[in-house]
């Protein structure tokens, strides 16, 4: 183990196993963040800690669990960023980014450096995630920024083309053909 000085403190939501211990090993020799391992279903201590990181073990809490374990969390953790490991693929991403506030993605397949890499953007305040994992929330958002534009006249863009249409002198019959 490293003599360095820690630089973070990073929470590893997991089950107790030689693995889980190997791997907090790994990650204090080469993070050296201070890492301790707690059961998923053990009470996370409170005390506000400047650098610290939640990890969570999604073979051990699922997706569908993790909104409930997240508001166990104690009040002074809210603002803690949380990320999740062991996810299968871009879909698994998805749907634990639809439920709760992850700041980091680590796939299965993640290689241990890429692992210590990610540890430190989000100790430093960062997002983690793949490109192609972000890349698909960006289409996503875009997508939902374009539904949710309105002009200023108040008008969906639906309405926008039906009055071009009307003022181009297109009878209701026209604008239907060619809106449908």
């Amino acid at each position: 183990m490293s003599q360095e000085k820690t630089i973070g403190l990073v929470y590893l939501i997991t089950e107790q196993s030689p693995q889980s211990q190997l791997f907090a090993d790994y990650l204090l020799d080469h993070t050296h963040c201070s890492i301790r391992i707690y059961s998923p279903d053990s009470t996370i201590p409170s005390s506000p800690v400047e650098q610290l990181l939640i990890l969570i073990d999604s073979d051990h809490i699922s997706v569908e669990a993790l909104p409930d374990w997240q508001e166990k969390l104690p009040e002074t953790l809210a603002k803690t960023p949380l990320a999740a490991f062991n996810i299968r693929d871009m879909d698994h991403a998805l749907e634990a980014l639809a439920c709760t506030q992850l700041k980091g993605i680590f796939y299965r397949n993640e290689s241990l450096e890429v692992f210590c890499k990610g540890i430190h953007a989000l100790l430093n305040d960062e997002l983690w995630m793949s490109r192609d994992l972000m890349a698909k929330l960006v289409l996503f958002y875009r997508k939902y920024q374009s539904n949710a534009f309105r002009p200023t006249c108040g008008l969906t863009s639906r309405e926008m083309e039906i009055i071009s249409l009307l003022s181009i002198g297109s009878s209701n019959h026209q604008i239907a053909d060619k809106l449908c």
